[in-house]
This record gives structure tokens, sequence and C-alpha cells, in this order.
């Protein structure tokens, strides 16, 4: 990755892909529609959103891009109604995955791009979950407020724990590699030109 300055055309890009990361994450969430199916959100949405996320470190491949898309993502899904402890979540993984890639000096192989994928879909993935495992009455009266189902409510909280929470985060790992692996194949050329073979 290079350090240096974002141009304003790049910085269009990362505007314009980070809404079109929100819209695919917000169609991935349907999987969770269904309770049971809830702990398994977060690593569809990974695995789905990683073409996008592929495609702009392709595109944009300089250092802080990562913090500057997630933090447009979160003031996006802020804006968008979502809950804040989603939206904190997301900026929270920018910073993760800002700071592997830092680790790694900016490494160009797609395996450090992988692994900075992974520390913001672990973030993320604590963003679906937290608040339910550690405030669930906060959680239970946030959401009901906003309108949600309370049935629904119930059913989803009913499969919510720790146990679960683990398996999500392990599939949240495996679906960032899935997704950065699929965006990899499908932008195989442009990961060539910029070296992140």
């Amino acid at each position: 990755m290079s350090a240096s300055k974002l141009r304003a055309r790049e910085l269009i890009t990362i505007a314009i892909f980070s809404v079109i990361f929100y819209l695919v994450m917000r169609a991935g969430a349907l999987i969770g529609m269904i309770p049971p199916t809830f702990p398994y959100t977060s690593a569809v949405q990974l695995t789905v959103c990683g073409i996008v996320w592929v495609y702009l470190r392709t595109k944009v491949p300089k250092a802080f891009a990562v913090t500057l898309q997630c933090a447009l993502l979160a003031l996006v899904t802020f804006v968008g109604g979502t809950a804040w402890y989603l939206a904190l979540s997301m900026f929270a993984g920018g910073l993760a995955a800002e700071l592997v890639l830092a680790i790694g000096r900016y490494g160009r192989g797609w395996k450090l791009q992988a692994a900075a994928y992974a520390a913001f879909g672990l973030c993320f993935n604590f963003g679906c979950f937290g608040v339910m495992l550690l405030a669930r009455d906060y959680y239970r009266e946030f959401v009901l407020a906003a309108g949600m189902d309370p049935e629904y409510v119930e059913r989803v909280l009913a499969v919510v724990s720790w146990k679960t929470f683990a398996v999500s985060s392990v599939l949240s790992i495996i679906g960032a590699t899935a997704g950065t692996l699929l965006g990899r194949l499908l932008f195989k050329k442009h990961f060539a030109k910029v070296g992140m073979i």
C-alpha cells in the first residue's frame, strides 16, 4: 500500500463504494430476518461484501483508505437508521483493519488484506452480539422503541449466547477470508496490477 496522500478522485471512489458496501451489507442482513439464522448473518454479510472491500483495496491501495472508508460506512449506517452500536463497531473495525495493515507495513499480499478484513469482521460481529450479551434489557428496550416486532426480538434473543457468539466469530473470520478470495478471483487483474497477488 502506498503511503502517499489520497487524491480527490480516490476520495470520491471511497465515498461511492462505501455506500455500495452499506447497501450490500443491508441485503446480506436479510438472512437474519429468520431468528435461527441470526448467528450466521455476519459471515454471510462479510462474504458478499468482500467483493466491494477487495475492489476498494485494489483501486485505492493507500494508507488510511480503510479508516476513511469505515468512517463513512459508520456514518451512512447511522444515518440510514441502523443502531448506533453497529455503526460504532464498523468504525472500530476500520481502525482494527488499519492497524493490521500498519503492522504488516502496508504489504501488498492478499493474506494481509484478508487478515485486515477479518479484523474488521470480528469488530462488526461483536457489534451485532455485544449489546445483546452485555446489556440485554437495554437492547430489548432500544429495538422495541425503534418499532421492532416483540416476538421477533424474543426469538432472536433466545438464540443469542456466548456460545453462538463464539461460533459466529469463527464464521466471521471464514466469511471474511472467503469474501477476500472471491474478490481476488473477480479482480485478479487489478490485484496483479497493484502487486497484491
